[in-house]
This record gives C-alpha cells, sequence and structure tokens, in this order.
C-alpha cells in the first residue's frame, strides 16, 4: 500500500516537474549547485558554499567565475544556506544535464526529497500513539495533498525542509539512551539547520520533546554544532540573520503581527497558491487546479479541528512535534502570498488530521465527512463573476492561469472585466483575454504600466488592436495607490 503511495505522490510530482514555468529563484539556485561542475577548484567551491549566507557571488557555471549581485534595485538577492547546492552538485555532475535542463535535474531532487517524505509520515504517525492505519491515512493524503505537489516539485530550498524534519521527529520520539540515536538526530539537526533558516526551529523543537534527557541532548547539541559548522561558516551564518544584504530578509521580532497576516494570508487559497504559483508554475490540469481551491482549505480545517481533539486525548507531545513547527513558521515568516515557505509544515497538517481521525471522536469526523462529500459538488461547478462584475485578481489568475479562455469563460462584451487591487499592492501579472478591441481605465494614482498585447494602453483614450488570445500585462510598484482596473472590449455589442 505504501509502495502505491509513493508511486501516486512522486508521480504527480513528477507531472509538475515537467509542467511547471521557471521562476527566476529556481535558475538561481541551480547556477549555486553548479560548483559540481563548473571549471573551479574544490576548495574554492567549498569556500563558495560555506561563504553563502552572507558572502553571496553569482557562479557562472561556464567558466566558474563568481561576481557580485547587484547590491540595488528591484531584484536584491540575500544570501542563503546551501544544502540544497551540496546535494544537487553532485546528481549535476553525475547526469550532465544541457543548461536547459539543470532547472528540471534540481527539481528532480527536490521531488525526491519530498517523495521520501511520504515514506517516513506513517512511522511519525505510529511513534506518537497512531495506528498503523492511521499512518496509512497520513502519507495518502500527504500524497495528494496540492501545496506539498506544487512546492515540493519546485527548484528551491524549502523540499528540503519537510522530510528532514518528520526524520528529526521519528528520531527524537523513539530514540532510546543509545548514544548513536542521539548523535544521528544531531546530524538530521544540524542538515536541517543548513537547509533554510525556519530549521532552526529545531533547536528548540528537540529540547522541548526529550527535555528529560540532559545529558543525550548534550550530545545531541555537538552533533548539530559538528555538522552545521562543516557545511557552512558560522560567522556568515550569524552575519545572514543580523545583517542580511537585502533588507527585506532582516530579522523582525512580531510574532503577533506576522501570525495574524499569515493567517489571513492562508485563508484565501486562490490568493496564497495561486499568485506564487503565477509565477512558479500552472497547474497539471484545469480539474486539478479547482480541487485545490477546495481541498486545501479542507485540509486547513481538519488541521484546526483537530488541535482540541488532540488536547482532548491528552496527546501532549503531538501536539508539540505537529503543531509547534507551524506556530513557528506563523510567527517569525515575513507575511507574503509565497506559500512554499509553509511547505515545511505540510506533514504535520496531513499527520496531525490522521491522529485525530484515528481517535475515534464521531463530532470530528461527522464534520470532516461532511466537508469532503461537498467536494464532489462544488469543485465541478464552473466559475462565474458577481453580479457587478467584478474579480478579484487572484481568482482570475487561479481560474484562467496563462492559457487560452475557453468559449464563454469570460464573456468579455456582457460586462467590463474590473481587476480589484489592494492599495500599494505591486504586482505583475498575465492574463489572457480574446481578440478584440480594448480600453483600459483606472481608479487610483501612481506608477503602473498596462499593456495589451505588447502595445501600452492607453487610459479612457483609443482602444487597442490585439490579435488572436493576446495578454494583457500588468504591472505596477509597491508606491503605486491603484484601487482598480477596468478593461473593457468595445468592439462587439453582443447581448449577455
Amino acid at each position: 500500500m505504501l509502495a502505491m503511495l509513493v508511486l501516486l505522490g512522486g508521480g504527480l510530482r513528477l507531472w509538475n516537474v515537467r509542467t511547471a514555468t521557471i521562476h527566476p529563484d529556481e535558475q538561481h539556485y541551480t547556477d549555486d549547485a553548479c560548483w559540481a561542475i563548473a571549471p573551479m577548484s574544490l576548495p574554492a567551491a567549498i569556500r563558495f558554499l560555506r561563504e553563502h549566507p552572507y558572502v553571496h557571488y553569482k557562479l557562472s557555471p561556464e567558466t566558474g567565475t563568481l561576481s557580485p549581485w547587484p547590491t540595488t534595485g528591484r531584484y536584491v538577492l540575500g544570501g542563503h544556506l546551501p544544502l540544497h547546492a551540496y546535494v544537487t552538485g553532485p546528481v549535476l555532475a553525475l547526469l550532465k544535464p544541457d543548461a536547459s535542463a539543470r532547472v528540471l535535474v534540481a527539481r528532480g531532487v527536490n521531488t525526491l526529497a519530498d517523495t521520501a517524505t511520504i515514506t517516513l509520515l506513517p512511522g511519525l504517525v505510529t511513534a506518537l500513539g497512531g495506528s498503523a492505519a492511521a499512518g496509512m491515512v497520513s502519507a495518502a493524503l500527504y500524497a495528494v495533498f496540492p501545496p506539498a505537489i506544487v512546492y515540493g516539485s519546485i527548484a528551491n530550498l524549502d523540499p528540503f525542509l519537510a522530510p528532514l524534519l518528520i526524520l528529526l521527529l521519528r528520531i527524537v520520539l523513539q530514540a532510546s539512551d543509545h548514544v548513536g540515536s542521539w548523535l544521528l538526530a544531531g546530524a538530521v539537526t544540524g542538515l536541517l539547520t543548513c537547509a533554510k533558516q525556519p530549521g532552526l526551529l529545531a533547536l528548540g523543537l528537540v529540547p522541548a520533546l526529550a527535555w528529560r534527557r540532559g545529558r543525550r541532548l548534550a550530545l545531541w547539541a555537538i552533533a548539530t554544532v559538528g555538522v552545521s559548522i562543516a557545511l557552512v561558516s558560522p560567522t556568515a551564518y550569524v552575519h545572514g540573520l543580523w545583517t542580511p544584504s537585502d533588507p527585506y530578509l532582516q530579522l523582525r521580532f512580531e510574532p503577533l503581527a506576522f501570525a495574524t497576516a499569515n493567517v489571513v494570508v492562508l485563508s484565501h487559497p486562490a490568493t496564497w497558491y495561486w499568485l506564487s504559483f503565477s509565477y512558479h508554475g500552472r497547474p497539471l490540469a484545469d480539474a486539478f487546479a479547482r480541487v485545490h481551491q477546495f481541498v486545501t482549505p479542507l485540509y486547513l480545517l481538519g488541521y484546526v479541528l483537530a488541535l482540541p481533539v488532540l488536547v482532548v486525548a491528552g496527546r501532549g507531545r503531538a501536539l508539540v512535534a505537529l503543531f509547534g513547527p507551524t506556530l513557528f513558521l506563523l510567527a517569525f515568516i515575513e507575511p507574503s502570498n509565497g506559500a512554499s515557505r509553509f511547505q515545511m509544515a505540510a506533514p504535520q497538517v496531513c499527520a496531525a488530521i490522521a491522529l485525530a481521525w484515528d481517535t475515534r471522536s464521531r463530532a470530528w469526523r461527522t464534520v470532516m465527512a461532511l466537508g469532503a462529500s461537498g467536494l464532489l459538488f462544488v469543485a465541478l461547478m464552473p466559475a462565474r463573476l458577481d453580479a457587478t462584475g467584478a474579480i478579484d485578481l487572484g481568482d482570475l489568475l487561479f481560474w484562467n492561469p496563462q492559457a487560452v479562455q475557453r468559449y464563454g469563460y469570460y464573456p468579455s462584451w456582457s460586462r467590463p472585466l474590473r481587476i480589484q487591487v489592494h492599495a500599494g499592492a505591486p504586482i505583475s501579472r498575465r492574463l489572457w483575454l480574446p481578440a478584440g478591441q480594448y480600453q483600459v481605465d483606472r481608479v487610483g494614482s501612481g506608477p503602473i504600466d498596462i499593456r495589451l498585447d505588447g502595445q501600452p494602453a492607453v487610459e479612457g483614450g483609443g482602444a487597442v488592436t490585439t490579435s488572436a488570445f493576446p495578454r494583457i500585462e500588468l504591472s505596477t510598484s509597491s508606491e503605486a495607490q491603484v484601487r482598480q482596473i477596468t478593461v473593457r472590449r468595445v468592439d462587439v455589442s453582443v447581448a449577455p
């Protein structure tokens, strides 16, 4: 059964590897991993990786030269931790892909890492007191969890966090007093802290789960520090945390404000999933994209409902292991629509639902069963504009992502297309419209560039004639105060 789930989950992730468009960050992370194929000495490559969190240079895979990134402008790149580059580099050296396929190889590495999480989840659930059946339920949930499929197979740094965290929890929860278990836990913690900065949560999570084993925790701490120092320069790590090259990455202690803003973002699946995903890829299929908007909220509902169920059941260690990481991410991750930053907690969502189901709480099961049955109908319903003709940009992109519209999808002759934009929100998005003549109006002020089929749109002036299936490109800066953009087709007068 587990093998079938691995094949299913891995297959969906590999499908996304092939179909998702490539984000510039993915190319950047892949270039970092090209240290193994670039014409540079091994000591120079190791120094490049160890200093990465602070002294962050741009590596040319073809020449092996290192050059500084720009320190001003929109794309200021801060340093980051190098575990992904350490692991992906030898794979690139082994497979020797051409330049166009390197990102796909890097995605493949992340896909294998995230698929391994499916195999690790059943052991975590049983270690927390769940049954073998509950363990299989958690694996099944994770195999088809839409955000896990998408963000677990993109060439960024986050997919390494989930399997390492689940592996660490399993080791700690099942560890005896044997020295080797705690040294192994320390090694995995070191890898976790060198994957991405959120991995630092393990430094508090492990003591919280094993606070009675002081001597063994000392061994764990020694192994953690040893592995971390072997992979990353401690000076570079500390400098990268306290004085990052990009001010956006500056540490800020605003847990309540961060948690509130993150919960608001996560309460709108079309926004947090798709506005990020409009850069990171496109859906595997129209049905898959639609299912997400209803399936993911059901997962999150189950996760929230599992909290009181596990409290009543007295599962203290489960609460720490499955809800602690999420609380950490909500309180310390900079709020944005980058949902990949919560990939680390995706397995915890599935494990908590499975454990709560295993407690045989009739009320909890009834709520979840009703929600799941509703999906059979809601996910198949067509997307429609509201009565005023207004449609949120996130919803528009989610339901119609970078693809030719089907006939009748948006009846542009019956009402104008009105895109709602939050004041001061920087956007750069692409939509598709039928061929025709269009006029553009906007409410607000500030710098914004609107182009239809590559031609600058004249606000309230002459119409722009577009070709077959043109795109409208919207780009604003954070200084813009644009409330609404209206695109009106003016070359037809067909009744709705």
